[in-house]
C-alpha cells in the first residue's frame, strides 16, 4: 500500500453510513397523496380512453385508483393505484357495489329483460337457466296475447329487441313487427333473424318489406351463422307505426 493510501480511505467510510441513513429516512416518512394524476404512474399499457364509444379500453381515473374498463367483457382490463402505509386503515373490508357512474351507453346491471315465447316448456327452460346464472331475477317471461306479444306496458321504454327465428313462426308478422316497434325508444334497435334452413330469403325480404311499413329502417345486415339477419332501427316518433291494441309507437 502507497503512503498515503490509508489517510484517503477513511473520510469515504465516514460518509457512507450517513447516507444509507438519509436514503432510509425518506422512505419511512412517505405520506398518502391521494390524487387522480399519481394512480397512473405506471402508465397505460393498453391504450385506454375517455370516449364511451370505446367499448373495449375505457379510461376510468379517480382520486384513487385508475382502470380500463371492458365492457364487452364486463370487467376491468387492468387496475391500477398508488398506495402507501398511510392510506391503510382501520375499516374492516366492505361488500362489492355496484358501479353506478358508467356511461349510459354502456351495460348496467339493473337491466331487464322480457321473454317472450309461445312455448311454456321454452319459458321453463329459459328461467331454469337463468336460475342457474343467477340473472332470473333480471328476466320477466311471457306469453303472447292472441296475435300480439303482450308487452302494451313497455312503450317506448326498450332499448333493444331480438327476434331470432320466431317471425316466420307467428300468423300476424307485420303485427308483431308493429309490437317491437312501438315498444323500442327511438334509436332503439331490433335484432331480426331467420334461419336460412327454413325460411327462403324472398320470404325474409318481405319481412323486411313489412318491418319498413311499420316504421323501422335498415342499419345493417350482421354475417350471422346459417341465417338471414337485419339490424333494424327506430327513427324518429313522427316515423312510428301504431299496431292495434297499442296506444301509440
Amino acid at each position: 500500500m502507497r503512503p498515503g493510501c490509508e489517510q484517503n480511505l477513511k473520510p469515504r467510510c465516514g460518509r457512507l453510513p450517513a447516507a444509507v441513513v438519509f436514503l432510509f429516512f425518506c422512505v419511512c416518512h412517505t405520506s398518502a397523496s391521494i390524487d387522480a394524476v399519481l394512480q397512473m404512474q405506471l402508465g397505460n399499457p393498453s391504450g385506454a380512453t375517455v370516449d364511451t364509444n370505446n367499448h373495449n379500453h375505457y379510461l376510468i381515473q379517480r382520486a384513487v385508483e385508475a382502470l380500463d374498463y371492458s365492457d364487452n367483457l364486463g370487467e376491468p382490463v387492468w387496475v391500477s393505484w398508488d398506495l402507501t402505509a398511510s392510506d391503510i386503515g382501520t375499516n374492516t373490508r366492505a361488500s362489492f357495489m355496484t358501479d353506478n357512474s358508467l356511461p349510459a351507453n354502456f351495460y348496467h346491471p339493473h337491466g331487464r329483460v322480457i321473454a317472450v315465447e309461445l312455448q311454456p316448456k321454452m319459458l321453463e327452460v329459459l328461467l331454469r337457466r337463468a336460475r342457474k346464472a343467477k340473472l332470473a331475477e333480471r328476466i320477466e317471461a311471457r306469453q303472447p296475447k292472441g296475435d300480439h306479444l303482450g308487452i302494451e306496458d313497455c312503450l317506448g321504454q326498450v332499448d333493444f329487441s331480438l327476434a331470432f327465428a320466431m317471425v316466420h313462426e307467428v300468423p300476424q308478422p307485420r303485427m308483431v313487427l308493429a309490437d317491437i316497434h312501438a315498444a323500442l325508444k327511438a334509436g332503439g334497435r331490433c335484432l331480426l333473424a331467420e334461419p336460412a334452413g327454413h325460411v327462403p330469403f324472398k320470404e325474409f325480404e318481405a319481412t323486411l318489406a313489412l318491418a319498413k311499413e311499420v316504421g323501422f329502417a335498415l342499419e345493417s345486415r350482421p354475417v350471422i351463422r346459417r341465417s338471414h339477419a337485419a339490424l333494424l332501427v327506430k327513427q324518429g316518433a313522427g316515423r312510428s307505426s301504431t299496431a292495434p291494441g297499442l296506444r301509440g309507437g
